[in-house]
This record gives structure tokens, C-alpha cells and sequence, in this order.
């Protein structure tokens, strides 16, 4: 599969983003941070620029303005539908949060907004992955290792970040610091049991994508050939 680059940008980018969001709140509220005003601006101008663009990226994938309303409507079945729905509301309590953080530095809203942003920033990661994993036909991204390396990668890239900005401004916090240096070993050994998994359970077949049993019979209307079909319109 070739997906196009506006998914992979929404995958990556938009996770880093929401990563950073996650890790903040973790911080704010686990540990004592206290950033002066310079700090606190390039760590909201570049997450918001991430989740913004990644979720402006993701509706243009979408083709067509209209198209926006009937993917969310299908959010009962829908993970990608469901991924839509949270990636708005983490983007508008993400854009609370940095404009009280900053300019009224009310620490009960403060805290309150990104509680809520950072809840649904880990929940569109969340979605983002079984949008994948939902794909019974890969045997790469049908499994429960898929939507766990997602969530930890988001987490270990959005605490890296925070760790080298706060280094930058020699702000060291000894509890991202920890964080960090357990979360780490953690990611990569998720990951090598994800390779793992998919070397060892990798049946990437007909009868598979089909999901037949491996004693079916499997027969091809047509030969596979590279000319254009009398069938194909």
C-alpha cells in the first residue's frame, strides 16, 4: 500500500503534536513546573502548529468540505469518523489552554483545559491507530501491538521535545527526566516485539486477504496480467 503523503504527515506530525500536549499535562500535573513566558510560547507555537496542520491535512484528504459532516456522522462505526470528532475537540481545548497558560495564567482553567486537551489529544492517537488496526487484510497492522507502539511513540517524541526545550532554557525537570529513561526501553521493546510478531505471523496471502481457511481453494477468474481488463471500466 502507497498512502498518500497528506496520512502520513496527519500520522506523524499530528501525533508528535498531541504527544506534546500529553506530556505537558502529565508535567503540569505530576510535577512541579514553573516556566517564565519565553519558554512558555515555543512550547505552545510549534505542538498548535502540529495539531493544526495535521488536522487541516486531514480534511483535505477528505476531497471535498461536504464530506466533513458525513464522516462524522458515521462515529458509531467509524474510527476514523470517531478520530475526526476527537482531534476537533482536543484542538479547541489545546487553543484554550495555551491562551490562558499565557496571557491570564489562571492556574484552576489553566488546569482544567489541558486535563480536557491532553484526554483528547491521547484519545485521537488512540483512534488514529485502530483506524489501522481495523484493517483485517494487513496482517501488519491487525494486531494489539499496533495501537500500543502508536500511543508510545506519540508519548516518547512529545517527552523528548519537552526534556530539549527546557534543557535549551536550563529548566532540567528530574521527573521528565525519569520519565524519559523508563518510557524509552519500554518503546523499543514494544517495537521489537511488534517485528517480532509480524515476521513470525505474517500470512500474507489470497486466502488470507479473503479470509479463508488455509484448506480453501482459492481460483482466479483471470490470469494476473499488466493489460487493461475488457472487465475494467
Amino acid at each position: 500500500m502507497k498512502p498518500s503523503s497528506t496520512i502520513i504527515y496527519f500520522n506523524v506530525i499530528s501525533s508528535f503534536g498531541y504527544g506534546i500536549i500529553i506530556m505537558l499535562f502529565v508535567l503540569i500535573f505530576f510535577s512541579n513546573i514553573d516556566l517564565n513566558l519565553n519558554t512558555k510560547v515555543i512550547i505552545s507555537i510549534l505542538p498548535l502548529f502540529f495539531v493544526s496542520s495535521g488536522l487541516l491535512f486531514s480534511i483535505l484528504q477528505l476531497g471535498h468540505p461536504k464530506r466533513i459532516w458525513e464522516v462524522i456522522n458515521q462515529w458509531k462505526t467509524s474510527w476514523s469518523s470517531r478520530e475526526e470528532i476527537f482531534a476537533i475537540l482536543a484542538f479547541i481545548y489545546i487553543v484554550i489552554f495555551f491562551s490562558i497558560w499565557i496571557f491570564f495564567n489562571n492556574s484552576i482553567l489553566s488546569n482544567l483545559s489541558i486535563m480536557c486537551a491532553g484526554l483528547f489529544s491521547l484519545i485521537t492517537v488512540f483512534c488514529t491507530a485502530m483506524i489501522y488496526t481495523s484493517f483485517k487484510t494487513i496482517p501488519t497492522w491487525n494486531n494489539i501491538f499496533v495501537p500500543i507502539v502508536h500511543i508510545l511513540s506519540s508519548l516518547i517524541s512529545g517527552a523528548v521535545f519537552l526534556f530539549c526545550i527546557l534543557f535549551i532554557f536550563e529548566n532540567n525537570n528530574y521527573f521528565l527526566d525519569m520519565f524519559i529513561k523508563i518510557l524509552l526501553p519500554i518503546t523499543l521493546f514494544t517495537k521489537l516485539l511488534y517485528w517480532y510478531y509480524i515476521r513470525n505471523n505474517n500470512d500474507s496471502s489470497v486466502k488470507a486477504a479473503i479470509r479463508l481457511k488455509k484448506t480453501s481453494e482459492v481460483s482466479f477468474f483471470e490470469e494476473l496480467h499488466t493489460t487493461n481488463s475488457k472487465y475494467m471500466t
